[in-house]
């Protein structure tokens, strides 16, 4: 029987706890199996990158695991790394947002409830790690 055509990675912009949380979350986790696999490609920028980094080094993460995240973060093999700076790390709602629509992004993945995010027409859906899971499976 002849295999289904392989979907092509949805563009997923990760919120930064994301990333944190994955460490103790189980939904976080999958999220990142989901990346592990080719389900979903990361649209990362310079702003999103410092924060990502940040996160990591708050969880103690040893120097050279951070490299390999660096490493996963900008290869065009395993993410899509937009070089073009964006709006400054202060507001994470700009940063993300501002990544998703330059990355043409289908959802922006956060912890927080995606009704307390604030949201705009055009923009990407905000949706939770679990309902991610499920979207990227589907």
């Amino acid at each position: 029987m002849a295999r289904p055509p392989e979907q092509p990675p949805i563009p997923v912009v990760l919120a930064p706890d994301v990333i944190g949380k994955a460490f103790f979350n189980p939904d976080c986790l999958q999220v990142l199996h989901l990346w592990r696999d080719g389900r979903i490609r990361p649209v990362v920028t310079p702003g999103l990158l410092r924060l990502y980094v940040g996160v990591l080094r708050a969880l103690t993460v040893p120097d050279a695991q951070i490299r390999r995240w660096l490493w996963w973060l900008t290869s065009p093999e395993t993410a899509q790394f937009l070089q073009e700076p964006g709006p400054v790390c202060g507001d994470l709602h700009a940063v993300l947002t501002d990544a998703a629509e330059r990355g043409h992004a289908r959802f922006i993945a956060s912890t927080a409830h995606p009704s307390e995010n604030k949201t705009g027409s055009g923009t990407p859906a905000w949706t939770g790690p679990g309902n991610l899971v499920e979207r990227a499976r589907s």
